[in-house]
């Protein structure tokens, strides 16, 4: 299921840059990755950091979307798909060694970090912004009632653009973003793809200290 449970946030990550995640202690921005030379594999289309690194976000500390770790809300992105169907010419790797660190709402708005959402893909120009955690709806209802976020489509297991709805890829990229960096004691815990990446995983977790519980989650990916 791509939304077990409404609220839920989706970052994903090569395995490869698991070790400097775990030395950080955190997931951290593309701006500190980037000017600390942090990452290993890159798992997202350069070109499109390059824009969220000039996409000014409008609340919240400011700055770019760049400045801030990004959430989805649901699982097998658009993103994700563009990965796995090899669209990307920098991404060389397997997208099975892609891994989801999860968090949940409640638990980053009750955090003292400053955060914003936006309501579709924020790298859009035209993405709106809000840093106020009502525009989300409650989460504790069956389908929230919101007129920013498209929850209904967060429970699809695809997304793509239809004749009458030529956004709706683009909405389910909606972001709940994180300025700086998320200590990894905010989050719930990591979803791989299979045994063998889980054990992985937890090697890295068990070497590092991390107490992050690793689940297998194949129905988040794509194959």
């Amino acid at each position: 299921m791509t939304t077990p449970q409404f609220g839920l946030l989706f970052h994903f990550t090569h395995v490869d840059n698991l070790p400097a995640i775990l030395e950080a202690g955190a997931l951290l921005s593309d701006t500190i990755v980037e000017g600390h030379g942090l990452l290993t594999n890159e798992a997202g289309d350069p070109a499109i950091k390059q824009r969220r690194r000039g996409q000014p976000v409008t609340c919240s500390r400011g700055g770019c979307v760049g400045d801030y770790v990004p959430f989805y809300f649901a699982a097998r992105s658009p993103m994700m798909y563009v990965l796995w169907r090899g669209s990307v010419p920098s991404f060389t790797g397997d997208h099975r060694d892609l891994v989801y660190f999860v968090g949940h709402v409640d638990q980053l708005v009750g955090a003292p970090v400053d955060f914003a959402i936006s309501d579709r893909n924020a790298a859009k120009a035209y993405a709106a912004f809000s840093d106020d955690p009502r525009v989300l709806g409650d989460l504790a209802a069956p389908v929230p009632q919101s007129t920013f976020i498209d929850w209904s489509l967060m429970k699809e297991a695809m997304w793509k653009d239809t004749p009458d709805d030529p956004e709706r890829m683009e909405r389910r990229m909606a972001e709940f973003l994180v300025h700086g960096q998320v200590p990894l004691e905010l989050l719930t815990g990591v979803a791989a793809r299979s045994d063998d990446r889980k054990a992985m995983v937890e090697r890295l977790f068990v070497e590092s200290g991390c107490g992050l519980q690793v689940v297998v989650r194949p129905d988040w990916y794509y194959s």
